[in-house]
């Protein structure tokens, strides 16, 4: 847990960025699991499986899952290959086998539960699209901050493979004035990542386009309005190319791509509750 720890010491002093206390607090008592998948067993028939995003951990989606079992839903949310250790771990880790995690936790509650929902947070919800495709059985998707296309993706794809000419590894941006407090998927995130990767990552996004007429779900799509990573136009694409005759959208407003991990949009967790609740 060294590493976690030296992350939180570099964005509260080296960096001069305040954190609050109860984030901070929370952080700390909880640093042994922030790299570890988590289980939370509920009084329902109901299992919500929670996809966390690209070089994140389950950790992020740790707020959400506890307001849910809350609610009396079981909760699973798997560890994807390569994630939760070193950067190093993602080299050589292909989109198909964070799929095969994915179905490997669903098929997993399946067994236990009548009814399972997944919930994909950015890259998770392109793995939830790509699972729930093939598997009519799903009850529901919740795609938060899901990307369709990412912002100035062209530019950006043309540029890392310039970049990957010279280097393998890039280190990770926040906005600070998007950002002016870290977000917890900051702290727990690799702050470097293979470049190698980043085209498995948007691997994911391109073959989620083909699973889209196939998803006949009901589906709960949530998206940030000042996401600095996913196209504006992403949660609409998505809501148009859907079969999904249940379908909703919600823009948070005053909120950024990782907005999942602070707990700070009780009322959009609220909502996802009703959503599970009502489908």
């Amino acid at each position: 847990m060294e590493q976690y720890v030296q992350r939180l010491h570099s964005l509260t002093i080296k960096r001069g960025r305040v954190l609050p206390n109860e984030m901070v607090n929370r952080y700390y008592a909880d640093l042994n699991i922030v790299n570890k998948p988590f289980h939370l067993k509920g009084t329902s028939d109901t299992c919500v499986v929670l996809v966390h995003g690209w070089t994140s951990t389950p950790y992020e989606m740790r707020v959400l899952g506890s307001q849910l079992n809350a609610e009396g839903f079981a909760v699973d949310a798997p560890l994807l290959s390569g994630h939760g250790t070193r950067p190093e771990h993602l080299e050589h880790v292909t989109w198909e086998q964070w799929e095969k995690d994915v179905e490997k936790a669903y098929k997993r509650v399946k067994k236990q539960y009548k009814k399972v929902y997944i919930g994909g947070m950015s890259m998770g919800g392109n793995l939830a699209l790509h699972v729930a495709a093939n598997n009519a059985d799903v009850d529901g998707l919740i795609l938060m901050s899901t990307p369709y296309t990412m912002k100035h993706e062209k530019a950006g794809l043309c540029a890392a493979r310039v970049m990957n000419k010279f280097t393998s590894y890039k280190k990770k941006y926040y906005p600070r004035i998007l950002n002016p407090q870290p977000s917890i998927t900051q702290l727990i995130s690799y702050q470097r990542y293979p470049i190698s990767s980043a085209f498995e990552a948007f691997d994911v996004i391109k073959q989620s386009h083909e699973k889209l007429p196939d998803i006949t779900q009901p589906t709960f799509l949530i998206q940030p309005e000042r996401d600095h990573l996913v196209s504006r136009s992403s949660i609409y694409d998505i809501y148009g190319r859907i079969a999904s005759e249940k379908k909703e959208i919600r823009v948070i407003q005053k909120a950024s791509h990782n907005f999942m991990g602070n707990g700070k949009h009780r009322e959009v967790f609220d909502s996802v509750v009703d959503f599970v609740k009502q489908n």
